[in-house]
């Protein structure tokens, strides 16, 4: 069981102007100094995003690492 002491000695790291890319059709990949981002969405969600379709979509793995 995750407490909420455990919570909140967390660190937050923040980093700025990063670059992103659109990988396939349906994930975008965001590199910095400091951490990645990976994000996969639902079908086509995020093709409809871009597009201005939708506002709204669904992640479907959100992975980050933080170096």
């Amino acid at each position: 069981m995750i407490k909420l002491k455990d919570i909140m000695n967390e660190a937050v790291e923040n980093e700025t102007n990063l670059p992103f890319e659109i990988v396939g059709s349906n994930s975008i990949l965001i590199k910095g100094r400091k951490l990645s981002v990976k994000l996969v969405f639902n079908g086509s969600d995020l093709k409809n995003a871009v597009n201005g379709k939708t506002k709204k979509g669904k992640v479907t793995l959100a992975s980050m690492n933080i170096k």
